[in-house]
């Protein structure tokens, strides 16, 4: 199972919380793959780590901002 197939069976299981991707894959159309999926947002690898946290914070916060 890849990470598109994981994404939307915790959506269609009900899962609510933030999915952010995490892939290998840069290419434009790649990060409308993963929203398409259900994910909130992307991030591509090499991952680097300031932006790892920054996303992390945004999106499991209240003060949650658009990246």
């Amino acid at each position: 199972m890849d990470g598109y197939e994981a994404t939307r069976r915790l959506r269609n299981a009900g899962w609510q919380g933030p999915i952010v991707a995490l892939t290998a894959h840069a290419m434009s159309d790649d990060r409308q793959k993963c929203i398409a999926a259900g994910c909130d947002d992307y991030l591509s690898k090499p991952i680097d780590r300031k932006t790892l946290i920054e996303t992390t914070v945004a999106w499991t916060t209240k003060e949650r901002i658009t990246i």
